[in-house]
């Protein structure tokens, strides 16, 4: 048996043109993750107690015929592609994002045959570029959080694929409360199709086609009805810069037990801070339309991101959006890092009457009439270092910018 374990970031190397190949492999991490470098091959069992695998699709974990997964779970399974060669039904351990999310499959005709699985917790609008998606009838809503990709890699073989789903917003997005209206849909290029499926298990369980899947590409959970907990319908969500404001929008389709939204947005698109929180609608299946705006951006890029939060506390994220904020001649401070004074300068083509710096909590520190103004100075001498923000205010137009004090 080769097992990896410690608590440092491990990888496995090897010649690609000859596939290491393990009889028996144990991932048991305390910590760090294991990057495969090169294809490996295991011929008898992988357990996956405590750890992660990362893998792409040059650098594939390969289960050979005959061969078995044992364990798997939100911190253990296998973060990327992986392949199942042969004839055993087999269900892959795959996840993201800390979720283990397995797609299973009935077992193939062939000894040669391969299938080859990867799960994405993101919007299936990576891989059906349109929003909203047509879907068969009578396909009410597709998950927009998650998705599997199952490909038939080698042979010919016609197999049954069950899909894994958790309590909503616990281990992932998805949730089911009414199983009857659960199925699987899978994109076939231009619609999500619908195969008829049967579930086990509520709020937690799997569902399984009812026939065999004879084609292959992205799947999803979809429902025939808004009483499954699948998340809110995001028709879309925009983020676009006017003057030195960003203005947020977005819009839904429907909504299940939606408390509130939070825009969160991040100079780096790593670490994100809230910044506006937005009541929703409880329970919806109209079309509604949100939007609020930004007094705050970054010069420069700013990241945005929607945050939906439902009355039990479980959440789900939008795709985040990037915004180019200028710097414009409306509002110019000089020096910026400031020391002792600040000067803040106004174009004569907009009007603005009040001037306020705050902190980054939003407390206001200074307040000026700014009125009939093109130059205003302040002292700065006895503010503390550190971020601020200073913010012109007119009857039209609200502009505001970084300050740092060193």
């Amino acid at each position: 048996v080769a097992e990896l374990d410690g608590n440092a970031n491990q990888i496995i190397m090897g010649d690609i043109a000859r596939s290491p190949v393990f009889g028996r492999m144990r991932i048991n991490k305390t910590g760090g993750d294991v990057t495969l470098a090169v294809p490996i091959n295991i011929s008898s069992d992988i357990n996956l107690t405590l750890g992660i695998i990362n893998t792409d699709a040059t650098n594939l974990l390969i289960v050979n015929n005959a061969a078995t997964r044992t364990g798997g779970s939100d911190a253990s399974h296998v973060n990327g592609p992986m392949r199942k060669v042969g004839t055993n039904a087999f269900e892959f351990p795959v996840g993201k994002g800390g979720f283990w999310r397995p797609i299973s499959i009935t077992g193939p005709g062939a000894a040669a045959d391969h299938f080859t699985a990867e799960f994405f917790n993101t919007d299936p609008d990576a891989v059906d570029a349109v929003d909203p998606a047509p879907m068969d009838a009578p396909i009410e809503n597709i998950s927009d959080c998650e998705y599997w990709i199952l490909d038939r890699t080698n042979g010919s073989s016609n197999v049954s694929v069950t899909l894994s789903y958790r309590p909503y917003g616990a281990n992932g997005c998805s949730g089911v409360a009414d199983l009857a209206n659960l199925t699987i849909a899978r994109w076939d290029g231009a619609t999500w199709v619908n195969h008829p499926s049967t579930g086990v298990g509520v709020p937690s369980g799997s569902i399984t086609t009812n026939v065999a899947v004879t084609s292959f590409s992205p799947f999803a959970l979809a429902t025939f009805s808004t009483t499954n907990p699948l998340p809110i319908e995001l028709i879309n969500f925009t983020a676009q810069a006017s003057f030195q404001n960003v203005l947020l929008n977005w819009q839904t389709a429907s909504e299940i037990n939606n408390d509130y939204f939070e825009i969160e947005k991040s100079a780096d698109g790593e670490n994100f801070i809230p910044i506006q929180q937005v009541n929703g609608a409880g329970n919806s299946s109209q079309l509604l339309s949100y939007s609020t705006i930004d007094y705050h951006p970054f010069i420069g890029i700013n990241y945005y991101r929607l945050k939906q939060t439902d009355f039990d506390g479980a959440f789900s994220y939008s795709d985040v959006k990037q915004v180019n904020v200028k710097s414009t001649d409306l509002m110019l401070l000089y020096p910026n890092p400031a020391h002792n004074q600040l000067s803040v300068r106004f174009n004569d083509e907009v009007a603005y009457d009040e001037l306020v710096l705050t902190d980054l909590t939003g407390k206001i520190i200074i307040v000026v009439n700014c009125s009939n103004k093109s130059e205003v100075l302040l002292d700065v001498s006895q503010l503390s270092k550190g971020v601020y923000f200073v913010t012109s205010k007119g009857s039209t137009h609200k502009i505001s910018q970084k300050l740092v004090v060193e």
